[in-house]
């Protein structure tokens, strides 16, 4: 039976953008070792099996689509409301290769967004987001991945959607973060500040200065 979405199952690849915010760092050469021994921390320490950047974003972005597109609207939408409230809630328990379980949760942040944010608007925005996914992952492309300076167990996925509202601009991003006591991940949706995206004019120069 083929798969409901198959335009982002299967795909395998890291995505990024640069970012002056969060103390953010690039990590294009992340190697796979390093991804296991650091952003996994404890995870990997009580399993034997190995990730890559690549097989972790697209379970991530799965999950994503999982938890908001494939349930009903009544069930998106129930969740969307208690992360707005600021719950977290689980998505599923992943099995690795060696039998270690790890949880995945979701959470929701809008610190950044501005403007009144309701279900269809965050539902639109977050297909923006997968589709900008998608066209990221195309040709084995492969943008660079952030992490939280000092905290390696904090990743921020560079693919943005960008959406204007009301007349004001939102940017929306996926970041995940590992626990350092317990075999769990949460993925949270993010808006970034606005002004970081927005090109201010610049001042025309005086011939002959």
């Amino acid at each position: 039976m083929p798969s409901p979405e198959p335009s982002i199952r299967g795909l395998n690849v890291t995505v990024g953008i640069s970012l002056k915010l969060w103390g953010l760092t690039s990590l294009r050469a992340f190697l796979s070792v390093h991804f296991a021994q650091n952003l996994w921390g404890n995870i990997m320490a009580q399993s034997k099996a190995t990730i890559s950047n690549k097989q972790f974003i697209t379970m991530s972005v799965n999950l994503l689509h999982k938890a908001f597109i494939e349930p009903t609207r009544t069930q998106s939408k129930n969740l969307f409301k208690s992360l707005l409230e600021g719950e977290r809630k689980p998505i599923t328990t992943v099995k690795m290769e060696d039998g270690a379980l790890v949880r995945f949760d979701i959470a929701l942040d809008v610190t950044e967004f501005h403007g009144h944010l309701n279900y269809s608007s965050f539902r639109d925005n977050l297909m923006g987001l997968l589709a900008s996914f998608v066209e990221a992952m195309k040709d084995g492309k492969e943008p660079p991945v952030f992490r939280a300076e000092g905290e390696e167990h904090k990743m921020l996925f560079g693919v943005t959607a960008p959406f204007v509202s009301e007349k004001q601009l939102n940017v929306m991003a996926l970041s995940a973060e590992t626990s350092l006591r317990t075999a769990d991940v949460l993925l949270k949706v993010v808006y970034l500040p606005p002004k970081q995206f927005i090109q201010e004019p610049q001042p025309q120069g005086v011939l002959g200065a």
